[in-house]
């Protein structure tokens, strides 16, 4: 049994809880797995739909090992190192990835055409160029062995990225206790808007609010552009503790 990507898509999103039976989940499972109508499914032996559920389970259990090259009518596609990211091309993949349905564009934003010439460094396709939509909906049809692997092998990296750029995501706790009410209210609102628009913020802090520099910026590393971007709040943070302290100091005369 080969379960594609757009399928295992619909099963990790079913949730057993909604349906009225465990068999009512069990049909609609199975139908999912054999590209079946579920009345159709509901025709089977008890036995039989036992069966194929314990074998849909067991194939969605197997470990996964990453795939660095999927095959697309006969063009092959190559996953592209996480750290030869971009910028632009990790928040892609972080707006992406949010949602499990959206598995098929993720895979598609990271899997390219790799350029082999003699003399030159391989070079993958044009980020720019790439139908998105169109490459998802053929890479949906694949196997699901195929792009699962990889793309948790992309989730340990950014968890290993975040953690290595702490200071990047976790912004400072204030000392509330010594906040006014009006106080307390204004940063939960800059914390709501940090969350709502990091990555914009990001962009506007490494820009210096020059919104002209922001497609540059897409367009370099995302290792590069974590340096950076924690090499300057650094600097920010120590600059900001320098004044705190000057102001504390001349405060007692």
């Amino acid at each position: 049994m080969n379960i594609s990507l757009s399928q295992y898509i619909e099963i990790i999103n079913l949730v057993p809880e909604s349906f009225k039976t465990v068999t009512a989940y069990q049909v609609e499972l199975v139908s999912i797995a054999l590209d079946q109508d579920p009345e159709e499914v509901k025709k089977f032996k008890v036995a039989d739909l036992v069966n194929y559920v314990k074998q849909i389970n067991l194939i969605l259990k197997q470990t996964l090992k990453p795939v660095t090259k999927i095959n697309i009518h006969e063009h092959i596609l190559h996953a592209v190192p996480f750290f030869n990211l971009t910028f632009g091309q990790y928040i892609d993949l972080e707006s992406y990835l949010k949602d499990k349905k959206f598995a098929h564009v993720a895979a598609a934003l990271y899997n390219k055409q790799l350029t082999h010439q003699l003399g030159y460094k391989d070079t993958y396709e044009s980020y720019d160029l790439i139908d998105i939509d169109y490459r998802a909906k053929l890479i949906s049809q694949l196997t699901f062995t195929d792009i699962i692997g990889t793309i948790h092998e992309y989730i340990k990296f950014r968890q290993n990225l975040v953690k290595s750029y702490t200071n990047l995501f976790v912004e400072p706790e204030a000392q509330e206790d010594d906040l006014s009410d009006i106080e307390r209210k204004q940063l939960e609102h800059q914390k709501e808007v940090h969350s709502q628009f990091a990555w914009e913020s990001m962009l506007d802090f490494l820009g210096n609010g020059d919104i002209t520099k922001y497609h540059d910026i897409l367009n370099l590393p995302v290792l590069f552009v974590f340096n950076i971007a924690s090499y300057k709040k650094n600097q920010l943070v120590q600059q900001n503790r320098r004044s705190q302290e000057l102001a504390n100091k001349y405060k007692k005369y």
